[in-house]
């Protein structure tokens, strides 16, 4: 029984394979081939996931039974969790193909270029008789910015003046920006470019890596204490050449500074007050000012103004002291509501006249002496001229 069970084996494989060098040799075993039919996204972008679908095809006259494909990644492919490294395909018939999906991770570190994927094709009883294709997966990486930081010098703009603006302009991306232009635009016409119409030239920056650009613009004089829209539009070329544009929104504070000087310090007798005389000669408001007016390291009084405008001035009062000199300490709030601080040095010297001092009184005294005198001498000389 076992014999004739080993005799029928035997004779199947060998009707196999004779079938198998019949078709053969009759040009009718199968061609397995892959080909790439769709990449998503195309192309693919450093550090960024990739699907694409290959096509198993049979372009033979044969069919090819457990035919088994196997995904070989290799840098900077990864295959993701979820997409299967081998598949087997029972039958594939002649001039029929079927399809796989595959989702694969780009790695960050990328360059632009073709990448080779390989596959290898074998039938499943014989793992070690592989097939080597590859199939190409085009990766890109695309320039990206952001506005890192921006600055001025000086930090506090004022009317009439001018500004250097800085903006640091980082690319995000994964491809290299090429001839970056950086251009600012106020749609106010107060904020007028001084050089090159507003525009800098940055040159080349990679991924990463960023570029500053410096704007230097002339503020009219009659611009007001606001914050003025602008646009700075990033201009460059892509890896593949292609110009591109990013537009990103900066507004420009017009604060100004205030500049407090004191001109005058008076005192008032009558009222028993010294008064300090305050101008603000910059270009700025300051609000909220309260002054102490310090005198020997201790406090002679304290006086509030709740607003002195540009270009304008105030008086203070204090409560009368000696002589000497003084310190005043003014807090003040600004436009844009940061606080400010100065301290000024005030000179207390006047004269009490209700207080002579020793040189008048003496002047007096002589004076009221020599009218004695000569008084006295006018009535002693009419005295004498009488009989």
């Amino acid at each position: 029984m076992k014999k004739m069970v080993l005799v029928a084996v035997f004779a199947v494989m060998l009707i196999l394979s004779t079938a198998a060098v019949h078709a053969q040799s009759s040009g009718q075993a199968p061609v397995v081939n892959i080909v790439l039919t769709k990449q998503t996204p195309s192309p693919a972008e450093p550090g960024q996931k990739a699907n694409i679908e290959v096509e198993v095809q049979n372009t033979g006259f044969g069919d090819a039974s457990n035919i088994v494909v196997e995904i070989f990644p290799a840098a900077p492919f990864s295959l993701l969790l979820g997409s299967e490294k081998v598949t087997t395909f029972s039958r594939i018939s002649a001039s029929s193909s079927a399809r796989i999906l595959y989702d694969l991770e780009v790695d960050d570190s990328a360059s632009s270029n073709q990448y080779d994927l390989e596959f290898r094709i074998y039938y499943a009883s014989n793992p070690a008789g592989y097939v080597s294709q590859k199939v190409q997966v085009n990766v890109q990486g695309q320039p990206d910015f952001i506005i890192d930081t921006t600055w001025t010098v000086p930090e506090d703009i004022e009317p009439g003046g001018r500004v250097k603006l800085y903006a640091r302009l980082k690319n995000v991306g994964t491809g290299t920006a090429k001839q970056v232009q950086a251009s600012l635009n106020s749609t106010s016409g107060l904020l007028i470019p001084v050089l090159a119409s507003g525009s800098v030239y940055l040159g080349d920056i990679m991924p990463q890596q960023d570029g500053v650009a410096v704007i230097e613009l002339a503020v009219d004089s009659t611009a007001e204490q606001k914050t003025y829209p602008s646009t700075l539009t990033v201009s460059y070329k892509d890896e593949t050449g292609a110009a591109v544009q990013e537009t990103f929104s900066l507004g420009i504070p017009v604060t100004g500074i205030v500049n407090i000087e004191i001109i005058n310090v008076e005192a008032n007798f009558e009222r028993n007050v010294l008064q300090v005389e305050i101008a603000n000669k910059g270009t700025a408001d300051a609000n909220s000012i309260e002054a102490k007016l310090m005198v020997g390291g201790i406090d002679a009084g304290v006086d509030y103004v709740s607003q002195l405008k540009a270009t304008k001035k105030v008086t203070l009062e204090f409560q009368l002291v000696q002589e000497g000199g003084g310190t005043l300490l003014l807090n003040y709030t600004t436009p844009d509501l940061r606080r400010g601080s100065v301290a000024k040095e005030v000179p207390i010297t006047y004269q009490n006249p209700n207080q002579g001092s020793p040189v008048s009184t003496l002047i007096i005294v002589a004076i009221v002496a020599v009218i004695i005198y000569v008084v006295w001498r006018r009535f002693f000389r009419k005295k004498k001229k009488k009989p």
